[in-house]
């Protein structure tokens, strides 16, 4: 740390400069260490001179109609995988800010005040030959389809209705709207009729006008049960708090701007008024009320030029991205994603992002939404603000969801706002720690105050000083702080990685020395080149294993079968034995395959519970809750909001209550033991769908060995059979994987109840809506939860027991992935097997062969294989295979007696 007299023979030099992201090395990894441009150049130029004479070939050919298509692929490196990082946390944390400095470009919205911003999900994913520091995007908006238009207006109709209780639509009325009476014909009458009104209640009835009772059938106790109800009722609304009241308030407000919004009604006199219209009556939840919604919302789509629900456009430069976000944005309700195609070095390397709408969104049906997107991450990051990020218990809970979901090694978190913990800085820092640089920063600083009380130095020149002292200070607080956040997570348990950022001090280093203010720490203490450091490395293995097979398998299976072309041999009996056991074995070899597909899921996957123990105590669990559900906890109106809601109620006296949850907890034992069970099986399910292919490999072998007359076309058929019998290892590996990731998809997915949309929710909405066909008036909290009782455990309900629904649902479910994953190796073993039989068949003598095009093609090809073959070699060495960790050693799959 420099003294001031140091530091002012030194001020020339040190004039503060923006920070260049350019000047970032890469990350130390094999993949960033390889010349990517001289690899994809040499590849292409060997590809395409030799694609230059097989263009020339007779079209009748198919040899050298193969070899063209296998040149074609092999030319171009194919980098189909991309890894999805997905950005969630709370609103206000700073999620889409941070977004902006990791890519130093303006790409999401990002909130002025203390509001949220992002209503919807932006992608961002690269575009093919876009530049690194490309400054225009491709952009599509994605709107809602007709059933997700559906399921947002029924949601927003139940929180208005909730939220006002208005009259009932007029019998006559109702009448006509059943009869088929033309929709607009009913809605132009009615706006004449209520023209004609003077705020009066003709054409409507007040709410319980047409309710008859029958208190006769009802017995006494249920009747003073009722009175007691609804008294105690009264007073849970009394009770319920200005907080709550003022949470359903604003849900509806949000609900209201929703349709007005479909309606166009702030531009459209006659759209305005019908919704009006509409609104004042409690029938905004039917069928009819959102057949109305859905035609509106169509034609809003359809006249701002929507095709297929998208709506797309090309080369937006970065400063225009915000109009086509506002103008997007001006259709919030019906918004399903935004996603640009752009081109940064992040994006070149195969990462995709997804900056999500922020948690605490009490809308189920949106939240529903977000966690469809969610599903596509392959790695999550967790923003958090950095102060009490440690005893937080909301931030610890969305990290605990993400680390469950994808595990600690697929999870990352960002502690935001960084520099927010320099408010100790000078108090607690400099004058307490006694680490390096602390004691230095404090000698400097009273050096500081010395000169400025003296006036004997540049005041413009002290300050900078000083600035740069503290700049130096609170970059190693910061650095300090991020252990120390380190060490506590450690100590509960958090295994994830931890990064503290400054998006905000980030952008003031870029806008250095004419931003608003200056820096007070370095552009490396705000963590962001870090983090891009951090987020090159994710996709950096997978780029490289492509690459690898690409050079390793697909360039040397062009180099086969040139050879293929040139070098033909003449069968023998041995040889023509094996091609025909080959035409009889394969079809065989697909249908045992297939059948053993079948039979080895359906035997492997049982269900969770199936009338044991287990279910027993499941069900003693369900007694328990639906017996706890009994006035005065809770009161009949919160009762029958939490059966409404689908077991979730977003507000009023019930919010924070989740009946869903509750009935799950029941079962998520059990289903971790399910997913242990099935975890042990996938080994023997693998090893025993390998079984049909040895059954064929073992005979060609033999077939092969006993080959002693032809000893070239022997070694070249074995090498065809040893590449595909090691291929089909990898197909295994890949298989396993599958299975695993699968198997722990479904537990995860069975066992998290987040929204209305998860399986427990979805599986009880036939119980809720059962529950509600009960009929009210005296006695209906009891009829209605004997009746919850009934559908959950009853044997004699009016369905199955919900543990055995549930036990199906699972088990189905998991079957049909299981089957998926196995047929889709079946397909890649049997294009395997078939490709060897064509090998085969392409070592013999053809009609093509003798034929003077034929010869043309060859003469080239044995000029241009021997260059073609040092290519490769030298691409090789360009790329030298990564090494095996012991891990994946462990895993190889061993030839078993073939």
């Amino acid at each position: 740390m420099l003294s001031f007299a140091q530091y002012k023979a030194q001020a020339s030099t040190l004039e503060p400069t923006s920070y260049n992201p350019a000047t970032e090395k890469r990350p130390y990894h094999p993949w960033y260490a390889l010349g990517h441009d001289n690899i994809k150049r040499n590849i292409q130029t060997g590809c395409s001179t030799l694609l230059t004479l097989t263009a020339t070939r007779c079209t009748s050919d198919s040899e050298l109609d193969n070899l063209h298509a296998a040149l074609e692929r092999a030319r171009t490196v194919s980098h189909s995988n991309t890894l999805t990082v997905v950005f969630l946390g709370e609103q206000g944390t700073g999620k889409s800010s941070l977004l902006c400095s990791v890519f130093d470009r303006d790409l999401v919205d990002v909130s002025s005040s203390s509001s949220a911003c992002t209503a919807f999900t932006t992608i961002i994913e690269g575009k093919e030959g876009a530049d690194d520091d490309s400054a225009v995007s491709d952009v599509v908006v994605e709107y809602l389809g007709e059933e997700e238009i559906v399921d947002f207006v029924e949601e927003q109709a139940r929180r208005y209705r909730f939220a006002f209780p208005r009259k009932r639509r007029s019998v006559g009325v109702a009448i006509r709207a059943s009869s088929g009476v033309d929709e607009e014909e009913e809605e132009e009458e009615e706006l004449d009729h209520e023209d004609g009104e003077d705020n009066g209640d003709d054409g409507c009835e007040k709410e319980g006008d047409e309710e008859e009772e029958d208190d006769d059938e009802e017995e006494d106790d249920d009747e003073e049960e009722d009175d007691d109800e609804e008294e105690d009722d009264e007073e849970e609304e009394e009770e319920e708090s200005e907080a709550e009241k003022q949470q359903t308030i604003n849900s509806a407000r949000t609900a209201r701007d929703f349709f007005r919004i479909i309606f166009n009604a702030d531009q459209d006199p006659r759209r305005h008024q019908r919704l009006e219209n509409a609104l004042e009556f409690d029938d905004i939840e039917s069928d009819r009320f959102t057949s109305m919604c859905v035609k509106c919302a169509k034609e809003r789509l359809a006249s701002i030029g929507a095709k297929n629900g998208l709506v797309q456009h090309s080369a937006i430069p970065d400063e225009d991205l915000a109009s086509i976000r506002t103008e997007a944005g001006k259709l919030w309700p019906l918004v399903k994603s935004l996603r640009l195609q752009t081109g940064h070095v992040l994006l070149k390397n195969n990462l995709c992002f997804l900056d999500l709408p922020g948690y605490g969104d009490d809308n189920q049906i949106r939240t529903a939404l977000v966690e469809k997107f969610r599903e596509m991450a392959d790695f999550e990051i967790v923003v958090a603000p950095s102060q009490r990020i440690v005893t937080s218990v909301t931030h610890n809970g969305y990290l605990a969801r993400s680390t469950r979901r994808l595990g600690a090694n697929n999870t990352l978190l960002i502690a935001n706002k960084s520099d927010q913990l320099l408010g100790d800085l000078m108090s607690k820092g400099v004058n307490k720690i006694q680490d390096a640089p602390f004691p230095e920063a404090k000698r400097c600083l009273k050096q500081f105050e010395s000169l400025w009380k003296a006036r004997s130095e540049n005041q413009h020149l002290l300050r900078d000083y000083r600035r740069r002292i503290l700049e130096i200070a609170g970059s190693a607080y910061i650095k300090r702080e991020e252990q120390t956040i380190k060490r506590s997570l450690r100590d509960k348990d958090v295994e994830v990685d931890i990064l503290l950022v400054s998006a905000r001090q980030y952008s003031l280093c870029r806008e250095a020395p004419y931003g608003p203010e200056p820096p007070v720490i370095t552009a490396e203490a705000t963590g962001i080149p870090q983090l891009r450091q951090y987020l090159l490395n994710l996709p950096a293995r997978m780029n490289y294993e492509t690459l690898q097979y690409h050079i390793y398998e697909t360039l040397p299976d062009v180099f086969s079968q040139v050879q293929r072309v040139l070098t033909k041999f003449v069968e023998d009996a041995v040889y023509a034995e094996m091609r025909r056991d080959l035409v009889e074995w394969l079809p065989m070899t697909e249908a045992s395959l297939e059948g053993a597909v079948e039979l080895l899921v359906s035997e492997s996957v049982v269900k969770p519970w199936d009338l044991d123990k287990s279910e027993a105590a499941i069900i003693s669990k369900l007694d328990s809750i639906v017996a706890a559900l009994a006035h005065p906890t809770p009161y009949y109106a919160t009762f029958l909001k939490i059966i409404k809601e689908n077991g979730i109620p977003v507000n009023g006296k019930g919010k924070g209550r989740n009946l869903n949850r509750d009935i799950l907890d029941t079962m998520e034992q059990r289903i971790k033991q399910w997913h242990d069970q099935l975890a042990e099986r996938i080994a023997d399910l693998a090893t025993n769908l390998e079984a049909p292919v040895q059954a064929i490999i073992r005979p060609i072998r033999c077939h092969l060995e006993n080959l002693t007359g032809h000893p070239l076309l022997k070694s070249t058929a074995s090498d065809s059979l040893e590449t595909t019998w090691r291929r089909i290892g990898m197909a295994q590996d890949k298989l396993r994987a599958k299975l695993e990731a699968t198997l722990r998809a479904t537990y995860v997915h069975y066992t998290t109840e987040t929204h209305i949309k998860c399986p427990i929710a979805l599986a009880m909405r036939p119980v809720y809506h059962s529950v509600l066909d009960v009929k009210g008036g005296p006695g209906a909290y009891r009829r209605h939860t004997r009746h919850l009782h009934s559908c959950l455990v009853g044997p004699e309900g009016p369905m199955n027991p919900f543990p055995q629904i549930m036990a199906t649902n699972i088990t189905d479910a998991q079957r049909e992935l299981w089957m998926n994953c196995c047929r889709e190796y079946v397909l890649e073993v049997m294009a395997l097997l078939k490709g060897f039989r064509q090998i085969a068949d392409e070592l013999l003598d053809s009609q093509g062969y003798v034929k003077a095009a034929h010869r043309e093609v060859r003469d080239e090809l044995q000029i241009m294989l021997p260059a073609f073959g040092e290519s490769l070699v030298e691409i090789r060495k360009a790329c030298p295979r990564l090494e095996t960790s012991e891990g994946e050693v462990s895993n190889k799959r061993k030839r078993v007696g073939v």
